[in-house]
């Protein structure tokens, strides 16, 4: 199978439950003639993913794993790491994500980054993740509609986590930079401008008085 093949190919629409069960019909039925055929097994093991079928997801990420080439072994680990991810078990996502990282041939996309810190972030390890987050907003996208706007965002978050308000600030402001669009970078800033308001009024002990209620 063609890699540029997604499950758009098949006429489906990533909200559509009842087309994925119709992928995984006509996955399984071109595995039947090629079941070496890698690129199917891992999405096959996607549309798994969506419909919560997390064993089956996982057997068939692990025959996608068998049959790769050495240069896409990486992307299947972060597939089979998005499984983990969305079945709760975040701690065998990060050692899925720790493999995928340590392959001879991992492409230094932004994409891997940002998912693997998303996921460490519920792990609440806040330094790591700002770390992965620092580097996606360094490499280079593979996708022309992509940017680096998700980057900064969840930059931001990590460090709103570790309480550095100023920094986080910042991240958000170049997240809209890079798209003016985001509602919830906005948000995020806005609300950041408002806790400094009442910092500056706390330090100059301008606050409103209130009548102590007896």
């Amino acid at each position: 199978m063609d890699e540029k093949i997604s499950l758009r190919d098949f006429g489906i629409k990533c909200e559509d439950e009842e087309a994925f069960s119709a992928a995984v019909i006509a996955l399984r039925a071109l595995l039947k003639g090629d079941p070496t055929d890698s690129f199917a097994w891992m999405t096959l093991g996607n549309a798994y993913k969506v419909l919560s079928r997390f064993g089956d997801a996982r057997s068939a990420m692990d025959q996608a794993l068998i049959h790769a080439s050495d240069e896409r072994r990486w992307m299947v680990m972060t597939r089979r790491a998005a499984v983990e991810e969305k079945s709760g078990h975040h701690e065998e996502c990060e050692a899925w994500y720790e493999r995928a990282f340590a392959e001879p041939d991992f492409s230094e996309s932004r994409w891997p980054h940002v998912l693997r810190g998303a996921n460490l972030l519920r792990l609440e390890r806040f330094a790591d993740a700002e770390r992965l987050f620092r580097n996606a907003t360094e490499l280079a996208s593979e996708y022309d509609e992509d940017d680096n706007n998700e980057a900064w965002h969840m930059l931001g978050v990590s460090l709103l986590a570790q309480e550095r308000l100023e920094e986080a600030a910042e991240a958000f402001q170049r997240a809209l930079e890079v798209n003016p669009e985001s509602d919830i970078s906005r948000k995020q800033l806005d609300g950041l401008k408002q806790v400094e308001v009442v910092r500056k009024m706390i330090a100059d002990d301008s606050l409103p008085k209130v009548d102590r209620l007896v």
